[in-house]
């Protein structure tokens, strides 16, 4: 395999990793917040985190993704 293409492949594999995060703790979190109301106060909590308080970059996107979630519903 070409360096090109092993970092083709982990650039995939890495996107799939965080997709699946985000799906996880969604999961997770819809089953204990069952009003509407209380989604959108975690998925602003995940935002908060994600703008920079408590976080690293990696955090960010993940924060990012869960928030963008939650509200998609």
């Amino acid at each position: 395999m070409t360096p090109e293409a092993k970092i083709s492949a982990l650039t995939t594999e890495l996107r799939d990793t965080r997709e699946a995060a985000a799906d996880m703790i969604v999961t997770v979190i819809s089953a204990t917040a069952t009003t509407p109301e209380y989604r959108e106060a975690v998925a602003a909590a995940y935002d908060s985190i994600a703008n920079g308080h408590l976080r690293s970059r990696v955090t960010a996107v993940l924060c990012r993704l869960v928030a963008e979630r939650l509200r998609a519903g």
